[in-house]
């Protein structure tokens, strides 16, 4: 039955019976059938709509079969059809003229019928099987121009090397090249690893085995490339290696993209330092040689102190940039030591590490004596102490380091960093900018803050937090003019616990704003107490977290205190940090903004010991400025009195009231009223006092 999908044939001749003839019997075997008078009429047919097959006559008019084959044969589009050419000359000449016209088989006129129907059948099948081959190659060559994937086999008699496009292509040889192929492909694998591929290839076939292989070619232009070789042998019926089969492959860009992985994978992203797995590896192999050769050696733990102020008040990019500078002298520090770097690698930055964050590790190697480790973290102090030029900003830094010696503290690798990290924060605790061996007494402490963490986790929720007061007075009259709330803890096993022993420990779990709410709405409600059994509290002082101010929600949360409390936002006031200023100038501003529309006066705590200019004095609406308890009790000196004296006189010059904190001697509250100083605070005035006690304090006064 003949339809759409059936092959269409189209016959040629000038003979109306003979195409009548050849359509009847062709469409009883179910093809489709066109008919052209001559080879010109044919052509434009097949200019219209290809067919699956020709039959030709060699003579016709206009243009004959054998020219219509030429034609067909140089076009593009039609070379591929198959022509079966239809001839009454039965001369062997006749039959030479067809092929090489490109006929793909003839037949004699008179035409058999049964005969042609089972000759286009044949061609038809076949043409088809040759389509199909042909796109299969295509196919093949385009997979391995998209893998990069040539193949080559070597005749092992004639030593004759037959290959692929794609192979050629790789080698960067062009196709017909004069010369040799082989040689032409063997000099292009360089030098130093032409002889290996060499040996492969001889024992392959000396073994019958396969072998892969990665080697570098130069192409003309002097560009390197990576090959990976697979191969294998090819036997014969008797056993005998015919061949050598395999094909190679263009791997340049995986190779680099996984070197890049693996070095992604290995140093931190911002310094170019090796990361903490790297110094793990790094660590590990240096232990082991150690325990060999019987030397000991350190790991140094480096941490910047006090660097989030550096991050709050010029930005997260600026910090990256200290960061790269503190990488760079430190990695120099190490070149400058002898002793740093010798656990057999060249690479002497992988003795150096960035943990993450501002943390940094070095690896003192192969120490005579432990006072070598000390020497790097003095030279790494001094270093770090000069002053960097970022941007044109001059920031200096200074930095905590704990040293951890193998095998004396540890021979696990995790645990000797541990020691190490102990070591640095013992250092930090102790006043930073200076260094600490690990001791095991550390090991307690660090024990010690983790039960403390634990209590107060528990703490928050079981109501063992509670409020201290400390009175301010004013410095001429010495009237209660106000107080500063302050935490305690009270828990039921380790007693009243002081800030200075939990505080860090909550801003480092992030438990302080929790604490910062609960102290907030405390002293809030008990400010409304006692305002309304008719005392005078005056304002009551709450230190800000600088993690919290800024936020729009912590914002919330304070009107919520005060609408909660039912407290006028005029006898609450914010202490927060010079830093929480500059950290952003136009969130602070509106925070600010918002406070003040609540009613809400702010002080600058610990004011002189951070960063803070006169342009942001006068910008935001600050009433109150706090001078410092290290500035207060060196007033006898004449730097502390010049530093104390600059600040009042700043002060009243923007028309800011002062509080001094930190008073404890007669002198010292005579000196300040004398400079004029509004406010007192401090043990001469008062310690800071209980609920009750505060409540005492302010009848009596």
């Amino acid at each position: 039955m003949v339809d759409a999908k059936s092959p269409l044939v189209l016959v040629a001749d000038d003979d109306d019976t003979v195409r009548l003839l050849v359509r009847q019997a062709l469409e009883l075997d179910g093809f489709r059938v066109l008919e052209a008078r001559d080879g010109r009429q044919a052509l434009q047919l097949l200019d219209q709509r290809p067919a699956d097959l020709l039959l030709a006559d060699v003579e016709m008019p206009h243009l004959d079969g054998l020219s219509l084959c030429e034609e067909i044969r140089s076009d593009p589009r039609l070379r591929n059809i198959p022509i079966l050419m239809m001839t009454g000359h039965d001369d062997a000449a006749a039959v030479e003229r067809a092929f090489d016209a490109g006929a793909t088989d003839f037949c004699q006129k008179p035409l058999q019928w049964t005969l042609l129907r089972h000759r286009v059948r044949f061609i038809q099948r076949s043409h088809r099987s040759a389509q199909e081959l042909r796109r299969s190659r295509e196919r093949l060559a385009n997979a391995q121009r998209i893998a990069r994937l040539g193949n080559w086999e070597i005749d092992l008699t004639t030593r004759e090397l037959h290959c692929s496009d794609e192979t050629l292509r790789i080698f960067g040889i062009e196709k017909g090249a004069p010369g040799s192929l082989r040689e032409a492909l063997v000099s292009c694998i360089d030098s130093r690893d032409l002889h290996a591929l060499k040996e492969q290839a001889r024992h392959a076939i000396e073994t019958g085995a396969g072998f892969h292989m990665e080697y570098r070619i130069v192409r003309a232009g002097g560009a390197e490339r990576v090959l990976r070789t697979e191969a294998k042998v090819a036997h014969d019926a008797y056993g005998a290696p015919m061949r050598l089969e395999g094909t190679s492959q263009d791997v340049t860009e995986r190779r680099a993209a996984e070197a890049e992985i693996r070095y992604l994978a290995y140093h931190d992203s911002l310094t170019g330092l090796a990361n903490r797995r790297n110094f793990r590896d790094t660590l590990s192999r240096a232990m082991l040689q150690s325990r060999r050769y019987g030397y000991k050696l350190a790991v140094v733990y480096l941490d910047l102190d006090n660097f989030t102020r550096i991050n709050d008040t010029l930005g997260h990019d600026m910090g990256d940039l200290l960061l790269k500078g503190v990488a760079e002298r430190v990695s120099r520090s190490v070149r400058l030591t002898d002793y740093v770097g010798r656990v057999g690698t060249e690479d002497v930055e992988r003795n150096v590490a960035r943990l993450g964050g501002d943390e940094f590790t070095l690896l003192v190697a192969d120490m005579s004596q432990p006072g070598d480790a000390a020497h790097v973290a003095n030279r790494l102090l001094r270093e770090l102490g000069r002053p960097f030029d970022v941007q044109g900003h001059e920031i200096v830094v200074s930095a905590s380091v704990g040293i951890a010696v193998y095998p004396d503290d540890s021979e696990d690798v995790d645990i000797l960093l541990r020691c190490a990290d102990t070591a640095m924060h013992h250092a930090k605790r102790k006043g930073k900018n200076l260094y600490q061996f690990y001791t095991e007494s550390m090991n307690a402490e660090a024990f010690r803050r983790l039960v403390l963490e634990t209590k107060l986790r528990k703490a928050i929720g079981r109501d063992q937090l509670i409020l201290h007061y400390q009175p301010k007075i004013d410095a001429r009259s010495g009237e209660t003019t106000g107080m500063e709330a302050l935490v305690r803890w009270q828990d039921p096993e380790l007693g009243l616990i002081p800030p200075g022993d939990f505080i860090q420990v909550a801003e480092e779990t992030g438990l302080i704003g929790n604490i910062d709410d609960w102290v907030l709405r405390t002293a809030c409600a008990q400010a409304k107490r006692w305002l309304d059994a008719g005392l005078q509290p005056g304002r009551v002082a709450v230190n800000v977290s600088a993690r919290h101010f800024g936020d729009p929600e912590w914002l919330t949360r304070v009107r919520d205190a005060l609408t909660d409390s039912s407290l006028d936002g005029r006898f609450l006031e914010l202490e927060i940090t010079e830093s929480m200023l500059m950290k952003d100038e136009q969130a602070a501003g509106e925070s600010l903004e918002e406070l003040r529309s609540m009613g809400i006066s702010v002080a600058i705590d610990d004011f002189g010991t951070g960063y803070c200019s006169m342009r942001y004095l006068r910008q935001f609406h600050v009433s109150t400025l706090k001078v410092d308890r290290s500035f207060v009790q060196d007033v006898d000196a004449e730097d502390g009195a010049e530093i104390v004296n600059a600040i009042l006189s700043l002060a009243q010059s923007l028309r800011l009231k002062t509080v001094a904190e930190g008073v404890e001697t007669e002198e010292q509250r005579a000196y300040l009223r004398a400079r004029q100083c509004d406010e007192l605070q401090g043990y001469l005035i008062s310690r800071p006092l209980t609920t009750e006690a505060m409540e005492g304090w302010l009848r009596d006064h």
